[in-house]
């Protein structure tokens, strides 16, 4: 319905993610999903979640440079 306008806020995977920090020098150490804090959602999450990238809310992306 909406065209999708390239400077605002996009959706993107946690592969897509780690991936531009990889081609940016980054050394991605951790990439996954975390449930939620709250206890009704955390509970559709933890039975959704890993069937269904929709109820995969909270990622945690873990990337440092590497040394030297």
């Amino acid at each position: 319905m909406l065209a999708r306008n390239e400077t605002h806020i996009g959706l993107r995977t946690s592969a897509q993610i780690a991936e531009a920090l990889a081609s940016a020098g980054y050394a991605v150490e951790r990439n996954e999903w975390r449930r939620s804090f709250f206890r009704g959602l955390r509970s559709v999450e933890k039975v959704a979640g890993p069937r269904l990238d929709l109820f995969r809310y909270r990622l945690c992306i873990r990337a440092r440079t590497p040394p030297g």
